[in-house]
């Protein structure tokens, strides 16, 4: 753009519709704010470029923060599916039975299908033989 009113300026120039002194005072003008221009147009892309690069950080972080989140929520979520997988063991070492290593090995192994687990469930819950026999000796 700067180019085309210099070429213009020339022309008038050599047509003698402007004098020397008004052509080089025109041109110095003409330079100056397209030195401004280019400048401002460099402040703005370096500005540009910082800010995309802070959005490239920000998504960064955001992806992290998303990745430790989902981790964060599978644990949780295995623990709670543990915690009532083995719950007849829980209940088998609160009850302080004789046999809660026996509950634990059938919890272990055969646990995940859902009728050993209510066994195993049941099994806890219920009185020791032991337990039964004291009762019975009291009365």
């Amino acid at each position: 753009m700067s180019v085309e009113k210099l070429e213009k300026l020339a022309k008038l120039k050599e047509k003698g519709v402007i004098t020397q002194e008004e052509f080089e005072l025109q041109k110095k003008e003409i330079l100056e704010n397209f030195a401004k221009d280019e400048s401002a147009k460099a402040k703005m892309d370096t500005q540009g470029k910082i800010a995309s690069n802070s959005s490239v950080k920000e998504d960064e972080v955001r992806s992290l923060f998303s990745i430790i989140g989902s981790l964060i929520r599978v644990c949780f979520g295995i623990f709670c599916i543990l915690t009532i997988y083995f719950a007849p063991t829980g209940v088998a070492l609160c009850r302080n039975r004789l046999n809660t290593s026996s509950v634990f090995m059938l919890n272990l192994f055969l646990g995940w299908t859902l009728v050993a687990w209510v066994v195993a469930l049941c099994w806890a819950f219920s009185s020791d033989a032991v337990d039964v026999y004291n009762k019975l000796q009291r009365k």
